[in-house]
């Protein structure tokens, strides 16, 4: 009862072990978002074992088990769910189960990553033939993250960035024309700032920043000739 097998169905037959599974859960995990629903998955291949785990405010855990589960190495996921049903925190964990045996796992939670979706509007540079672009998350030395993208016949270009870590993240846009070559770089945003918030996919609309560039120059007039000149 409360347990829910997918794949493979019927389940496969053979010696089999228990899982058993208790997150802790932060006090300020239900201060953010009141918490609905924790969901266990256990995953190898596409056999899926899923479970809703009983959550105990009091205690702030949450804690159920599998009484069957064929032997072998697992994949555990346990999922918290806002009341809204966004999902807002996730931990995971590897499982090795044993004949007629139940492994114990206990598992942090961390805040469930985010996705990023930019719509660039790149129809300003449709005099290149080709035009390819990078999206830079980080300013480190080495970047977080390095997304590629090429416009194809729309001057509008979606790009999705999964699984990123929720927090406030610096953002820059470069654009060439052919290859990733400094020298066919044709365009370099300026430093943005976009916040993922834990579980949600977070949409943005760009376009390149442009300004005016005002040249100001003054002419030195060369000396007069001189006026009186002595030969000695």
């Amino acid at each position: 009862p409360g347990q829910r097998i997918s794949s493979p169905d019927p389940p496969l037959t053979g010696p089999t072990g228990g899982v058993a599974v208790k997150a802790l859960l932060a006090s300020t995990m239900a201060g953010d978002a009141p918490i609905g629903q924790v969901k266990a998955v256990l995953t190898r291949g596409s056999h899926i074992l899923e479970r809703e785990l009983a959550v105990d405010l009091a205690t702030m855990t949450a804690a159920g088990s599998f009484p069957k589960v064929l032997i072998g190495s697992w994949e555990l996921e346990v999922k918290v769910y806002s009341q809204r049903g966004d999902l807002t925190y996730l931990g995971t964990a590897s499982v090795l189960v044993q004949e007629g045996k139940t492994a114990s796992v206990e598992l942090p939670l961390r805040a469930a990553p985010g996705v990023l979706v930019i719509h660039l509007d790149i129809s300003d540079f449709e005099g290149y033939e080709q035009v390819k672009g990078r999206i830079i998350i980080g300013t480190g030395e080495q970047s977080e993250v390095v997304k590629e993208f090429t416009r194809e016949d729309s001057s509008i270009v979606t790009v999705e960035i999964d699984r990123l870590t929720p927090k406030t993240h610096d953002l820059r846009i470069e654009l060439y024309k052919n290859t990733f070559h400094s020298y066919n770089r044709i365009y370099q945003s300026p430093w943005e700032t976009v916040t993922i918030r834990p579980g949600q996919t977070t949409e943005v609309n760009w376009n390149p920043a442009w300004g005016c560039v005002e040249i100001i120059g003054y002419i030195d007039a060369p000396p007069p000739p001189p006026a009186h000149v002595n030969t000695l």
